[in-house]
């Protein structure tokens, strides 16, 4: 992954240009006060082990929300890499809620690409 000092770098950009072009700080986003007027499909993914992120909070956007979902809880920390069951459930619920023809999106003979999923693998002991 990104070294913790590129990524801080990265989000700080990202907040300073969106409090620019859209008038508002990330950082006072209320998302439970908006989520009920969310009308894409949204996919939420909770830990119990997160250290950023309280699963409470995921699962009260969750109940809030009042268009497609899905809540899916792992093991994981934040920035962990996910499982690759996890990775299925995500292409799953991409290609359920798609607007484009399942077929557009994944061939018959595709799958998971095999590179990206190699580093999940679970360490030897």
């Amino acid at each position: 992954g990104l070294p913790g000092f590129l990524l801080g770098v990265f989000l700080q950009l990202v907040e300073y240009k969106i409090s620019k072009q859209e008038g508002f700080n990330l950082s006072e986003l209320n998302l439970l006060q908006h989520m009920d007027r969310v009308s894409c499909p949204v996919m939420f993914i909770a830990s119990e082990n997160d250290s950023r992120i309280q699963a409470s909070h995921s699962v009260g956007l969750y109940e809030k929300c009042n268009s497609q979902k899905l809540l899916v809880f792992v093991d994981e920390d934040h920035n962990d890499p996910r499982p690759i069951k996890t990775m299925e459930e995500a292409c799953n619920f991409l290609r359920r809620y798609s607007d484009k023809p399942k077929s557009r999106i994944f061939s018959k003979n595709s799958s998971l690409p095999k590179t990206p999923l190699q580093k999940h693998s679970i360490p030897a002991e």
